[in-house]
């Protein structure tokens, strides 16, 4: 029989499974001080990252060994003792906020963002110089300053113009282009030499001219 049977805070989860999940999740809180989950989970989370952050308030040693015994992770109970603890000095309860989001698509899981009531500032990241060698630094240099400091660069055709000699048989191809029009023009009968005008006044325009001359009449 289920008689007073607390179901509520199971996960779907044997205990086993259910400790790492909750475990992993308070670390997760700890070191970026809000996290979004589902509902039910920041419901079990809270309860057990609020009772941490009272043994980091006390900072004593007992203390400290029930935190690693409880999240097995020294540098979340280290930033847990040494930062979040002392910010709540003055608070007594009330260490964690859930704030509801809309259902998650796929499941229609209630989602829901929990964070710590009092955070520690945090400074942006800083992109760390790469070393090359011993002593060496690397630094990134922007794509608009890398063009203003690049020398400019020769055309490759220069380049092969300079290293390859240019042989003396070798002739322009427009002098070829004009011999061979030439020729050509050499090879042609004499009559096809004259010029354009005096041609029209033989053949298809010379008789197109005098069938006109007919129509129009004297």
């Amino acid at each position: 029989m289920r008689h007073k049977k607390y179901t509520a805070g199971r996960l779907g989860r044997m205990p086993n499974h259910r400790d790492a999940t909750v475990r992993a999740l308070t670390i997760a809180l700890f070191t970026h001080q809000r996290i979004r989950t589902t509902d039910a989970k920041a419901k079990v989370l809270r309860s057990l990252a609020e009772k941490l952050i009272t043994l980091g308030k006390r900072g004593d040693l007992s203390s400290r060994r029930r935190a690693i015994a409880l999240l097995h992770d020294k540098a979340a109970v280290a930033k847990l003792f040494n930062k979040i603890g002392p910010l709540f000095k003055d608070r007594q309860s009330g260490y964690t906020r859930i704030i509801r989001f809309d259902r998650r698509m796929g499941d229609g899981a209630h989602m829901s963002l929990i964070e710590l009531t009092e955070k520690e500032h945090i400074e942006p990241k800083v992109k760390k110089k790469g070393k090359k060698g011993k002593g060496e630094e690397v630094v990134a240099i922007p794509a608009k300053e890398l063009k203003k400091t690049e020398a400019p660069k020769e055309p490759k055709h220069k380049a092969k113009k300079e290293t390859e000699p240019v042989k003396a048989e070798e002739k322009p191809k427009k002098a070829e282009a004009k011999s061979a029009v030439e020729q050509a023009k050499s090879k042609l009968p004499e009559h096809e030499k004259k010029p354009s005008r005096e041609r029209r006044d033989k053949g298809f325009f010379k008789g197109l001219r005098g069938f006109l001359k007919r129509k129009a009449g004297p």
